[in-house]
């Protein structure tokens, strides 16, 4: 008879106490930083964000392109167009 420990919660909950401490000294690092500091860190906190979801994007679509090859079918992804005619006009201000 095989009997199955599940020792997932021990794990997750220990990693958790890890990450919440390494967090709250990220936090207190933080806090001691200038205003101008903080600005420059969220703008490349920002623009690493971006890069990593056009990397997933860019990833995403050469797994789904490889998938349908296998399959004999070929995907293409367009862009939508943009819109076309005339801005909207803005509200006035009264």
């Amino acid at each position: 008879m095989t009997k199955t420990i599940d020792i997932t919660d021990a794990v997750m909950s220990t990693g958790a106490a890890a990450e919440t401490a390494q967090a709250s000294t990220v936090l207190e690092s933080l806090a001691s930083q200038t205003d101008e500091t903080l600005r420059a860190m969220i703008e490349q906190a920002s623009t690493l964000l971006e890069t990593r979801a056009q990397e997933r994007r860019k990833h995403a679509l050469a797994e789904i392109q490889r998938l349908a090859r296998e399959n004999g079918l070929n995907v293409s992804v367009k862009k939508p167009a943009r819109k076309r005619g005339r801005p909207a006009k803005k509200a006035e201000v009264a």
